[in-house]
């Protein structure tokens, strides 16, 4: 994958980038399948330090993408810790995050169930429960971009001058 326009961003992409072995290890682990665009992302950026994107119609803002390992931490606390044990479903069954913002319960995620449209989904978990049934307990989900590739042009549009 190879966005020109999110690539002037780039300040640093880790030392050593992840394998398609390591993502299909992920992949097993979570009981996941990623699709081949999902593949080339996390092989070309996971992982990359960047300057940050402020997209302008979600909070907070961000400077990197999760690497493998803080992929796996973040949707594993979202399933167990805020579904499983806080009741509030946030779509681990259709949403891998890839992004966390400055807010700490806020997420850009890809789509990895037909269930939602594929593409690229702003998350958030921490939302007034105190009038909802807990039947209605869900994470607000706002659809961002239609491919991961309209998302990275999204965040080279959307850098602050500093």
């Amino acid at each position: 994958m190879n966005n020109e326009a999110f690539n002037k961003l780039l300040k640093s992409l880790p030392v050593k980038l992840a394998t398609t072995e390591q993502i299909r290890a992920l992949e097993e682990r979570i009981d996941v399948r990623l699709s081949g665009e999902q593949l080339d992302f996390l092989l070309s950026y996971q992982g990359a330090y960047f300057q940050f994107c402020e997209p302008v119609r979600y909070e907070g803002y961000f400077e990197t993408f999760l690497d493998l390992d803080q992929i796996e931490n973040r949707y594993n606390f979202l399933k167990t810790e805020v579904e499983a044990e806080g009741g509030v479903y946030c779509y681990t069954d259709c949403l891998l995050p890839v992004v966390q913002t400055n807010f700490y319960s806020e997420f850009f995620c890809l789509s990895i169930s037909p269930q939602l449209a594929k593409g690229v989904w702003a998350m958030d978990y921490e939302i007034d429960l105190a009038d909802l049934p807990k039947s209605a307990w869900r994470a607000r989900i706002v659809y961002v971009a239609n491919s991961i590739d309209e998302f990275l042009t999204i965040c080279a549009n959307n850098v602050p001058i500093l």
